[in-house]
């Protein structure tokens, strides 16, 4: 799963408050699950949550929001895409921020076999 190290990279090359902090930004992986089908290939999926914090972030909200939305429609573009009737909407979600820290979280997917032979 190249995702989430990847999300880091990009977080930390656009928000100027982590290049400057690097252990302010905490990811970790929640309700990991392998999907697949009974085809005739052994290609599978994993999908995950990603749980972003931000530990004594001073910067605007916006400064971390918008780098992500821009990785998001690049690596999890389907995350952006109008949700059927009924369903909600939440690549991203805030939690806690009085607590001293931003808290999102991302709910992600990867191709197993192409996250696989990627290294």
């Amino acid at each position: 799963m190249n995702k989430p190290e990847s999300l880091r990279a990009h977080l930390m090359s656009t928000v100027a408050e982590l290049q400057h902090n690097p252990d302010r930004l905490l990811i970790f992986i929640d309700n990991g699950k392998v999907r697949c089908t009974a085809a005739k290939s052994l290609s599978f999926e994993y999908s995950f949550d990603l749980q972003i914090i931000l530990t004594d972030f001073t910067g605007h909200p916006d400064s971390v929001i918008l780098p992500m939305l821009g990785w998001i429609s690049v690596n999890q573009s389907e995350l952006l895409e109008k949700p059927r009737q009924g369903q909600e909407w939440h690549p991203v979600r805030s939690r806690d921020p009085r607590q001293g820290q931003s808290r999102l979280q991302l709910d992600a997917a990867a191709d197993g076999a192409s996250d696989r032979r990627q290294g």
